[in-house]
């Protein structure tokens, strides 16, 4: 199970939801439910994936309509 019980602070990141509360409201003291970023670590197995995509070297586009994809949507939709 992941942990999304430990928050992460995005303060001074740059981040829209944390750094630029008082550009878009007007105050710095109010806590931004406008964006549905998220204050949590990326899963590990995410990271995994994401850094073997990284690793193979080309991004070029790629059909959808494959097995391992559809299999995935099924597999979490079950």
């Amino acid at each position: 199970m992941f942990d999304f019980a430990t928050p992460i602070d995005r303060h001074g990141t740059w981040c829209t939801q944390w750094d630029y509360v008082a550009d878009r409201f007007g105050a710095a003291d109010l806590l931004p439910f406008t964006i549905s970023d998220m204050d949590f670590a990326t899963a590990p197995c995410i990271l995994d994936a994401v850094s073997q995509r990284l690793a193979h070297g080309v991004f070029g586009y790629s059909r959808w309509q494959n097995e391992a994809f559809l299999g995935a949507i099924a597999h979490w939709y079950a």
